[in-house]
């Protein structure tokens, strides 16, 4: 099966001089694959695939797909 992920994570604005002038959100998107180990659909995979992610899609080998998030 294949992961997609789609987050947002805060990105520090830095002036000339090195200091902190705000934050801006940076969208960010991930890939990944995972093993489903149970009947009831749980998935294994690696924490940095899902790791600060809001929205997952899970796909199947045989095309169906689902979304979460």
């Amino acid at each position: 099966m294949s992961i997609d992920t789609a987050g947002v994570q805060q990105e520090r604005l830095v002036d000339f001089w090195g200091q902190t002038r705000g934050f801006r959100p940076n969208p960010t998107r991930g890939q990944g694959s995972g093993v489903i180990v149970t009947s009831e659909g749980h998935i294994v995979t690696n924490h940095h695939v899902i790791a600060g992610q809001q929205e997952f899609q899970i796909t199947l080998h045989n095309g169906k797909n689902t979304q979460r998030g």
